[in-house]
């Protein structure tokens, strides 16, 4: 139990640092989660850092606020899979990908009377609904 008290004390205490990799991880779980989980969660960080700092010998490396975003970062996520295609014996050359619609395939150019057939009704070849709030798209085809 004296364990988790020294723990959740400097959990805290890591919490209210600033520019610091706990501090920013504390604030996203809190955000999230709530007080109780965010300091468990700073917790865990601290045991796992002085787990690693004994068993390795190595001295404390700060992360900094900004690790989760660089950790996600396309050019993160770039370099890791080139690496892992190139210990696999692959020989990797990177070209930018041709720019891709958000929604759908292009639609003709819309006129008043598109809509309307030879005969004068409505006939629906292609329609898509794009509901931009949540990402939703709907669409279907006749014909």
């Amino acid at each position: 139990m004296a364990l988790r008290t020294a723990l959740t004390e400097a959990a805290h205490a890591a919490a209210r640092t600033k520019n610091t990799y706990l501090a920013a991880h504390h604030a996203h779980i809190r955000g999230r989660r709530g007080l109780p989980k965010a300091i468990g969660a700073t917790r865990h960080d601290l045991l796992i850092a002085y787990w690693h700092v004994v068993h390795d010998q190595v001295d404390y490396a700060e992360l900094g606020p900004d690790w989760a975003q660089r950790r996600r970062s396309t050019e993160h996520r770039t370099r890791r899979l080139v690496h892992q295609l190139q210990q696999l014996g692959h020989t990797v050359t990177l070209q930018p990908a041709p720019e891709q619609r958000a929604y759908g395939p292009k639609l003709p150019a819309w006129s008043p009377d598109s809509h309307l057939s030879a005969g004068g009704t409505a006939h629906m070849e292609h329609c898509y609904v794009s509901v931009p709030h949540d990402g939703c798209r709907f669409g279907f085809s006749e014909g």
